[in-house]
């Protein structure tokens, strides 16, 4: 089974699409991230890395951005498939110019491009 885990900056939703991923087959961890709270996160995401790491541009897509910005930049996670969902899209164009190897992708189409 893939272990994914879901970086999102709304508690409700995100604790919502944990419960999605888990639907679709995946061990899944969550990880509302506020502020300093993003620290430990990476921490543990580099200590053990997961098989995906997808994350929510819906809300503070910036704070998501800097999330795939330092697991890429860290030997640990570089490797991770990162998949990034949803999101404004001047926001998602902003996030692909920096991280152009990244998925993008919908909420619909998430299991598939996990899976990839």
């Amino acid at each position: 089974m893939k272990t994914v885990r879901l970086i999102h900056f709304n508690e409700d939703d995100g604790l919502e699409r944990r419960k999605q991923l888990e639907a679709f087959g995946f061990e899944a961890a969550y990880d509302f991230a506020e502020g300093q709270g993003l620290t430990p996160v990476l921490r543990e995401l580099r200590a053990s890395p997961p098989d995906a790491v997808v994350i929510d541009l819906t809300r503070l897509p910036s704070h998501g951005r800097e999330v795939a910005r330092a697991l890429r930049g860290s030997k640990a996670t570089r490797h991770v498939p990162m998949i990034f969902v949803d999101g404004e899209p001047e926001k998602v164009k902003a996030t692909k110019a920096l991280l152009q190897d990244a998925t993008y992708t919908t909420w619909g189409r998430a299991k598939t491009a996990i899976l990839a």
